[in-house]
C-alpha cells in the first residue's frame, strides 16, 4: 500500500512539472523571430531609420523602455508603412507578433497585418498609428 504523504508529494510534484513545462512551452511559442528596433520617444513620435529596414523585411517590432507595448510596423512591398500598437482591444493585453499578424495569448484573438480582427473574442479592430517617410526615417505618430 502506498504511503499518502508519498502520493501527494510525488502527485504535486507530477503537476507542478506539467505545469512549469506547459508555461515554457508557451514562452516558446510567443517568442517572435522578427528583428526588434529600439529607440526612444521624443515628441510623440517614434523615429526609425531607413536603414534599419533590410532588403525584404515586411515586419519589424519597434520597442522603447518608456512605451507598456511594443509597435509593429508593417512594411508593404510599395514601401509604405503602417504602425499598430502591439495591444489587444479586448482586454488591453500584450499582442505576440508573428508572419501572418498578431495573437493575443490570454483569449485568443487575432489580427490581421491590416489590424482588423480576424479572431475573437475581440470585436475592434487595432488602432493604426499615423506613419510617414521623413528624411531617411520613419516617423511614427503615437497617441495621446
Amino acid at each position: 500500500m502506498i504511503d499518502r504523504r508519498k502520493f501527494v508529494k510525488d502527485t504535486c510534484t507530477a503537476c507542478i512539472g506539467i505545469i512549469a513545462s506547459g508555461s515554457i512551452a508557451s514562452l516558446l511559442s510567443s517568442c517572435s523571430s522578427l528583428a526588434v528596433y529600439t529607440t526612444t520617444v521624443n515628441n510623440n513620435i517614434l523615429k526609425v531609420p531607413l536603414e534599419s529596414i533590410l532588403p525584404g523585411e515586411k515586419m519589424k517590432i519597434i520597442r522603447s523602455k518608456t512605451l507598456d507595448y511594443d509597435v509593429l510596423l508593417v512594411i508593404g512591398q510599395d514601401k509604405s508603412y503602417k504602425s499598430f500598437l502591439m495591444r489587444c482591444t479586448h482586454q488591453d493585453n500584450i499582442l505576440v507578433a508573428n508572419k501572418n499578424g498578431l495573437t493575443c495569448n490570454l483569449h485568443g484573438s487575432t489580427y490581421n497585418l491590416n489590424g482588423e480582427v480576424t479572431k475573437g473574442p475581440s470585436s475592434k479592430p487595432l488602432e493604426l498609428l499615423k506613419t510617414v517617410e521623413e528624411d531617411d526615417f520613419i516617423l511614427i505618430k503615437l497617441k495621446g
